[in-house]
Formats: C-alpha cells, structure tokens, sequence
C-alpha cells in the first residue's frame, strides 16, 4: 500500500512538473510575441514624417521651396538659399514679391514695375521656419489618419495654434484653434487650420531645393523711395 501511495504521489509530482513547465513556456513565448510587436510598432512610428523632422531638415540645410496654396489665386511660394530668399505673395491675384538679400529686403510690386528697398531688415528670412517652430512648441501633437479628396493620411493634429492660416486670422481664439499636419511617405501635403466651425486647406508643395528661382531685381523695375 505504501509502495502504490508512493508510485501515485510521484505520478502527480510529474504531471504538475509538466503543467508548470509548459506554463512556462507558454508565458515565454506571450511575452517574446508582445515585445516583438511593440518593437515593430516602434520601428514603424519612428519611420513616419513629422513636423519636427521636417523643421529641422529646413533650418539645418537652410535650401528649400515651399508653396502653402489656397487656390491659384491665393498662394504664396517661399525660397530660401542660405542669406538669400525670395517670397511670392498672390493675393486675390494680385502679384507681389519680397526678396532678401545682402542683409536687406526689397518689396517688388510686378503690376507697376516697382520696388522698394528696406535696409537692415531680414525679418521675412526665417519667417516660415519661425511659424513651424511656435507651432510645435511644448505642444505633443494627437495622431491619426484621415481621407482628404478620397486618399487616406497620415497626420499630427497640433492644438493651440493658427500660425498657417491664411484667411481672417485677426482675433483668433487659439483656445478654439488646431492646425493638422498631413502626410504621404515622407512628404508634408496639407495643412489644415481649424477655428470653431471654420476650416481652412493649405495644399503643401515643397522640396530642398532652388532651382530655377531668381534673386535678382528685375533690371526694368524703378526703386521709389520710402
């Protein structure tokens, strides 16, 4: 009877052996699963576009063409190269043009064949990397994806901030405003700025470069004096 008694309990000492083991095992494998899951949707995560990435490709490089457009009508075409940019402004059409050079801006008016010089003034220079930059600040964008003109993006969503909106900008509650940035590979799309109800798309064109852009004066343009 001992002998049986003995032969049993050794039997059960087996059985929960194999069950712990393969427990063990079991949980192992779970946690591996899970770690390799959360390392891929790192991986992934770090791969996507952002406004920070993008800022900081500009502001190191300082060459870039970057176009916020309404509509043809209403655009406005920024290039910039080291000291130098020029700056297309198209509002309801009308055409004008500030360029930034040797430390000074002209403001080129096309319709008249016009310009006019302000010394000691590079304000415009670092304008739009000034917006992407208070933009972002302390700010952790909301992320998500959203279907603009039947396509699906990527976006970061950035609450408290109209720095990009065009029209009626005056007198803004930031309280009530965002501005999401939209992404396609690792290109900047859209920009929307939303104000209460309100909502404005910018279509976003850009590149590190500038080719074909002039910094130069027209020679037929007469300078009037401020």
């Amino acid at each position: 009877m001992d002998k049986k008694r003995k032969i049993i309990i050794l039997i059960i000492i087996l059985i929960l052996a194999i069950v712990i083991g393969a427990v063990f095992i079991f949980s192992y494998f779970q946690n591996q699963e899970k770690q390799n899951d959360t390392s891929t949707q790192t991986s992934i995560s770090s791969l996507k576009p952002t406004l920070s990435k993008i800022y900081e490709k500009m502001l190191q490089g300082e060459i870039y063409t970057f176009s916020l457009i309404l509509d043809e009508n209403n655009k406005t075409i920024t290039a910039r190269n080291g000291d130098n940019a020029r700056i297309d402004f198209y509002q309801n059409g009308v055409h004008t043009t500030d360029i930034i050079k040797e430390g000074a801006t002209y403001r080129l008016i096309h319709n008249d064949k016009q310009y006019f010089e302000y010394p000691s003034n590079t304000i415009e220079l670092t304008n739009l990397l000034r917006k992407f930059e208070r933009t972002k600040e302390d700010v952790t964008p909301q992320k998500g994806e959203e279907t603009i003109e039947g396509k699906n993006y990527y976006y970061e969503e950035y609450k408290g901030t109209a720095e990009f909106l065009t029209q009626g900008k005056a007198g803004v509650d930031l309280t009530e405003a965002s501005t999401k940035f939209y992404y396609d590979d690792d290109s900047l799309i859209y920009i929307k700025t939303t104000v209460k109800e309100k909502e404005e798309l910018l279509k976003v064109e850009m590149s590190y470069t500038t080719q074909g852009t002039s910094f130069e004066i027209p020679s037929d343009y007469v300078k009037i004096e401020v």
